[in-house]
């Protein structure tokens, strides 16, 4: 049975360096191999071009997400499958 896993992006994925994209910090492959096994749900604050460029750091690292969840305070849901 696949797991449901809420992620943050700044400083969980990334180095923080919101707005912009941070470096790397090893998230990476872990991420991979448990999008492989579970939905990862993408949580963050982010939204238009800032929110793309998370989206399109999952794409470019192979991460598969679920779903994205953004903005504040509760959050709207973009389906990224």
């Amino acid at each position: 049975m696949k797991k449901i896993i809420g992620i943050d992006f700044d400083g969980t994925c990334v180095t923080d360096l919101y707005p912009y994209v941070g470096d790397n910090i090893g998230a990476a492959s872990v991420l991979r191999e448990l999008g492989d096994k579970n939905l990862l749900i993408l949580y963050t604050v982010r939204d238009g071009k800032y929110l793309q460029d998370a989206v399109d750091w999952f794409r470019y690292n192979h991460i598969n997400l679920y779903s994205v969840n953004y903005g504040q305070p509760h959050g709207k849901k973009l389906n990224v499958l």
